[in-house]
């Protein structure tokens, strides 16, 4: 069976190339769940922290309210 297999180029070269997916594909999923984390991490920081920075912006800054007074 391993000879007819070995005749057959073309079922070689799918098995080449899926061993040689395998090992990339734990590379590429491990990379995109870094980049996952890292986006998802500056998120929660924008949402955590950019209410806070607007409502110190918009204090400091003079209203119409302020100026008729």
């Amino acid at each position: 069976m391993m000879a007819e297999q070995d005749k057959n180029s073309f079922k070689k070269l799918q098995r080449e190339n899926e061993s040689k997916f395998n090992r990339y594909d734990r590379k590429i999923k491990s990379n995109v769940d870094g980049r996952k984390d890292l986006w998802g991490f500056f998120g929660e920081l924008i949402e955590m922290y950019m209410p806070r920075i607007l409502n110190t912006i918009l204090g400091i800054s003079p209203t119409d309210r302020e100026e008729e007074e």
